[in-house]
């Protein structure tokens, strides 16, 4: 048993050295932080982060330890990914647009980037309902839909420090906006007709374009929205032309210069 006991003292010692070490990183990740936010620098740079990994993979004098080393790090990395986002963006980052305008997969890279708990509303309904969305407009109605979206928009809103997708058409009802610029600054991810035909053409999930894929109806819908979606965003993000990654960024410079 001694010999256990002085095995456990010098864990004891190793995780005392490992407390004192990590205070000192995340006080460098704060001056890092702050001068990032001063000079306009995205917080999320996957190089830098793989430059990491390498580097400390190196420092690794016993290869049994390599993988547990990279697992360890991997997770101070995306610890010290939502200690800056936390500390920087106390809000909510909230997408909104046209449907196929991109909001799903944006927000899967924003929270990565950031970091940030995702919630996507459409997914929320789907999973509270257990049924997809144009088996929600085809049994029940547009109506009893809206009124599922309004309280979980209500719910979700409440949050902070997370990105919330929304559906094409929550931002026409005045409570919903009223929710998510309460905790969060939203961005129009905007799109063109055309970009938004191409992209969505072959999806036949949307209810409200059933029987009615074509170019015309997309842009007459479009065209009923285009207006709020304009009042209601504190920015607008084009997409037509850009890359998942190149509208996340884009999104990320906003954020941390605004």
């Amino acid at each position: 048993m001694e010999g256990l006991d002085k095995l456990r003292i010098d864990i004891d010692q190793c995780d005392k050295e490992i407390v004192s070490l990590i205070e000192k990183r995340f006080d460098i990740v704060s001056k890092i932080m702050e001068t990032k936010k001063q000079m306009g620098l995205p917080v999320y740079h996957p190089g830098r982060e793989e430059e990491v990994i390498k580097k400390v993979i190196k420092e690794v004098k016993d290869p049994r330890y390599q993988e547990v080393v990279k697992s360890i790090y991997r997770q101070i990395l995306d610890t010290s990914k939502t200690y800056q986002s936390k500390n920087l963006f106390p809000y909510n980052v909230v997408l909104i647009g046209f449907m196929g305008a991109g909001k799903s997969i944006v927000g899967r890279c924003l929270s990565q980037s950031l970091g940030m708990d995702i919630f996507d509303i459409d997914d929320l309904i789907k999973i509270r309902l257990n049924s997809s969305i144009a088996k929600i407009f085809e049994n029940h109605g547009e109506d009893y839909f809206r009124n599922i979206e309004r309280e979980t928009i209500a719910e979700i809103s409440k949050q902070k420090n997370a990105v919330i997708s929304c559906g094409g058409g929550a931002v026409l009802i005045n409570s919903n906006v009223n929710n998510l610029k309460e905790n969060g600054k939203v961005f129009w991810l905007k799109a063109q007709p055309e970009t938004i035909f191409q992209r969505i053409k072959d999806d036949d999930s949307r209810p409200l374009l059933r029987d009615k894929m074509n170019l015309s109806h997309i842009t007459a819908l479009l065209s009923e929205r285009w207006a709020k979606y304009k009042s209601v965003a504190d920015y607008t993000i084009e997409t037509d032309t850009y890359s998942v990654e190149e509208i996340c960024d884009n999104i990320i410079k906003l954020l941390v210069t605004s």
